[in-house]
């Protein structure tokens, strides 16, 4: 499932726009985590989770300006960020069932030591030398950065969260990356956040507190 995303998930870069498809993934994500979690416990969502939800929901529709231009949810590429988000989910629920058998970090070597290989075939040993060749350091930096620390080391940290608080309560603190790029991209490249990313990710920080917060009985 980390292969079928990472897959579709670079493809709709290439065909779509990556700001849309960061909040799509990362919106939808949480959402149908918790539907898929709901479904297999059989039960309807508590009021908290309602709200939590709803707020999410609220979040990704500011922040991809829907209320603007409804239509860009069909653009070119979302729907690969669409299909991309359910991977993603599904993953979420086999990482939280995990701990039954091994440690997180063990989970973790093993699925992206396999995936690494199946993405060889998707790739091509011909396409991968070419790309090699043409690389500087510059790409190798960026490339060091994103599979160490934006990969391996913060999904490692999700599995750990999954398999101590669930599927999702831990996909439900996806909410907050809109807000945390818009305020990296303040702080490293002097882009001003604009209103509706700063009001989406309130929304978005309100649905994880209302999320992870105890229902009152």
């Amino acid at each position: 499932m980390i292969s079928v995303y990472t897959f579709l998930f670079f493809h709709g870069l290439v065909t779509g726009k990556a700001g849309a498809g960061g909040v799509l993934v990362t919106v939808l994500n949480p959402i149908i985590s918790y539907g898929i979690m709901l479904v297999m416990a059989r039960r309807k969502p508590n009021r908290n989770e309602t709200l939590g939800l709803l707020l999410g929901l609220a979040a990704g529709v500011i922040l991809l300006k829907l209320f603007t231009d409804a239509e860009s949810i069909l653009h070119a590429g979302n729907i690969f960020f669409l299909f991309a988000a359910f991977s993603w989910a599904i993953l979420s629920v086999f990482t939280s069932r995990s701990s039954r058998y091994g440690a997180p970090l063990t989970f973790s070597f093993y699925m992206y030591g396999i995936s690494t290989i199946l993405m060889f075939f998707v790739t091509g040993l011909s396409s991968l030398r070419e790309t090699l060749m043409k690389s500087d350091r510059i790409f190798w930096g960026n490339l060091f950065f994103s599979a160490t620390i934006t990969t391996a080391l913060a999904t490692t940290f999700y599995f750990v969260a999954t398999a101590r608080i669930g599927a999702s309560k831990a996909s439900s603190f996806i909410f907050l990356v809109p807000i945390s790029a818009a305020l990296g991209s303040w702080f490293f490249l002097g882009e001003a956040p604009q209103a509706d990313t700063i009001l989406g990710g309130l929304l978005g920080i309100g649905a994880v507190y209302i999320l992870n917060k105890k229902s009152e009985k």
